[in-house]
């Protein structure tokens, strides 16, 4: 008899502890219209609005929210005052994004990992890639910036493609065009124009005070033009 009544609990637990972990399983993979930032568990997906202090911020280290769809307004003060202790210069950015913000994107400051697709307006942005239209107070920083964006200080990239606004505007691999006090890439593809321009490789046009490349099939345009072959005022090829 005491043998039967063992087996019945023993049945009755192991029961509970599955259904516990499938319960877990379903939460772990729910999709909400409504969520806080960040969760660090139940919500994955959000399709409507997330409001918090944002998804995968470097700043907490909890989060499950791997998709946002819509609209996301994160409120969080501490990426303006590390701004002035942080180099995301420095930063050793993973080869893949780990969420995705598809949308409208409004915050004080993005310190993420994210792949950010759509509209973006922030006081800075530091995020894996950047597709899409981007309004920044100070500075964006993303391995990846695709499309128009538009910083008070600086936009810098590994790899860039499109039309790029800034006091400096700061790319490794550059596609497009770049209005600033100073642009500096390493390889260029297009047209640079500021008062500085110095770029390692450079096909297309640069027009600025002075231009500098070491490399160049296009030409330049401006005070003062050095390249591979000559130095010269006003016109250089």
């Amino acid at each position: 008899m005491k043998n039967k009544i063992a087996i019945i609990i023993l049945f009755f637990s192991l029961n509970t502890f599955s259904q516990e972990n499938l319960n877990t399983k379903i939460d772990s993979t729910v999709t909400r219209v409504f969520s806080f930032t960040p969760r660090s568990k139940i919500v994955s997906k959000v399709n409507g609005f997330a409001f918090g202090l944002g998804v995968n911020s470097m700043f907490t280290d909890c989060n499950s929210i791997k998709q946002i769809n819509g609209l996301n307004v994160e409120i969080n003060p501490i990426p303006l005052l590390v701004m002035f202790f942080v180099d995301p210069n420095k930063i050793d950015w993973i080869e893949d994004s780990d969420s995705i913000l598809n949308g409208f994107n409004i915050s004080t400051g993005n310190f993420n990992n994210a792949k950010i697709n759509g509209l973006s307006i922030s006081g800075l942005n530091v995020s894996h890639t950047n597709n899409g239209f981007s309004i920044n107070a100070f500075y964006n920083y993303s391995k990846n910036l695709n499309g128009l964006h538009i910083s008070g200080l600086v936009n810098f990239s590994e790899n860039s493609n499109g039309l790029f606004i800034a006091f400096l505007n700061d790319s490794d691999e550059f596609n497009g065009l770049q209005i600033g006090c100073f642009n500096k890439t390493i390889n260029s593809n297009g047209l640079q124009i500021g008062i500085y321009n110095n770029t390692i490789e450079h096909v297309g046009i640069q027009i600025g005070l002075f231009n500098v490349s070491k490399k160049t099939r296009g030409f330049q345009l401006g005070f003062w033009n050095i390249n591979e072959k000559r130095s010269l005022p006003i016109l250089n090829f």
